[in-house]
């Protein structure tokens, strides 16, 4: 949770496991997966992949480079000198993907976003309706474009397997920072969708994101 994302629900991190190095994918804050692992991965929900994660630990099958992250799922982030689960402390893989060119403003009152997520609790909004500092999501007239959660994964260049079906309103107020820009291609997605992050966690007020999300078609 205190690193910044790499796009809408995504972290590309590096850790370490069994004393090895890996390069992958962590989603919503609570799940690592090898990109040596992705193409395997074919499931349609966060349960199923849960299901495979534990199946293939116990069967010590080649999908070994899955893990959840237990301490992130209880919502009790590890200090800073703890491992979540079995993987070492993550270290960040070095800046963001999108968006590209980015551009800095403040929101104006009562203009609206929407951070798509294939999780009906994302980490990233917190209880009380503020977003993580370092969060992605989209503008509310971009949103408009993505009318399935396979439209978000194309928009946003998204490597996330899992449909991101669950859209989230934000209404920050006035006054509260963000970047802005175009998703650059990606993941073997086209982007050029318009992302924000939001850039400052002080700034957004108690209640400004809707932990109710709303849902969107699969396809």
């Amino acid at each position: 949770m205190g690193l910044p994302e790499s796009g809408m629900g995504f972290q590309i991190i590096r850790a370490r496991s069994r004393g090895n190095s890996l390069f992958g994918l962590v989603v919503n804050a609570e799940l690592f997966i090898d990109f040596g692992e992705l193409p395997e991965v074919n499931t349609h929900s966060y349960d199923e992949l849960q299901e495979l994660i534990r199946t293939a630990q116990s069967l010590e099958s080649p999908l070994e480079d899955l893990y959840v992250l237990q301490a992130f799922a209880q919502n009790v982030p590890p200090s800073s000198d703890e491992a979540p689960g079995i993987i070492d402390t993550p270290v960040s893989a070095g800046g963001s993907l999108a968006p590209s060119p980015r551009w800095s403003r403040a929101t104006t009152d009562h203009e609206g976003f929407v951070r798509f997520s294939a999780f009906s609790k994302d980490w990233r909004i917190l209880d009380n309706g503020v977003v993580a500092q370092n969060t992605y999501a989209t503008t509310v007239g971009d949103a408009r474009f993505a009318v399935s959660g396979l439209a978000v994964a194309g928009r946003y260049a998204l490597p996330n397997p899992l449909p991101a079906i669950y859209a989230y309103t934000i209404v920050p107020g006035a006054g509260v920072p963000f970047l802005a820009g175009t998703t650059a291609p990606a993941n073997g997605q086209a982007g050029g969708g318009v992302e924000v992050c939001f850039t400052d966690q002080k700034k957004i007020p108690p209640g400004a994101a809707f932990n109710r999300p709303y849902k969107i078609p699969e396809r």
